[in-house]
């Protein structure tokens, strides 16, 4: 099930914590209005906790999209994140899975998602779980 504003504060440290782990910059306010908003329109995707019984183990937000490429709704795998101790256990692709489900129910035609160049066990997770780089292309970014 999909987060909801009851998630928020969980969605926040964990978020909070993968940012750490990537050196990503975001000011805290910053961080909670844009997952506040983004648990709050699912027409702008959504954010799913990853459990084993009462334990989170992390999440993965997903934002959604169109491509004319595609022929259809797309989705971005934004940020897919798993604490200390669970990576390379099966869950983050047990994790892809079913979000690819949920999403391919929903009518989206691809998964789009970004990796660092050296992070070689995201490299081989995602393309175990079917994803393949397209080295025709580069993904470009410029802020508004």
């Amino acid at each position: 099930m999909a987060c909801t504003a009851a998630d928020l504060d969980e969605v926040l440290d964990l978020v909070a914590a993968y940012h750490r782990f990537e050196a990503i910059e975001m000011a805290a306010g910053e961080r909670r209005h844009t997952l506040a908003r983004l648990i709050g329109d699912p027409d702008l995707g959504s954010i799913w906790l990853i459990r084993r019984g009462r334990r989170t183990l992390g999440y993965v937000a997903v934002c959604l999209g169109y491509s004319i490429e595609f022929g259809g709704r797309d989705a971005f795998l934004d940020e897919l994140y798993l604490v200390d101790g669970e990576r390379g256990r099966g869950v983050g692709r047990w994790a892809i899975d079913r979000v690819s489900e949920l999403l391919a129910g929903q009518d989206v035609r691809a998964v789009h998602l970004e990796v660092a160049k050296d992070n070689a066990p995201a490299l081989r997770l995602y393309g175990r779980a079917g994803f393949a780089l397209r080295s025709a292309f580069h993904l470009m970014s410029r802020r508004l």
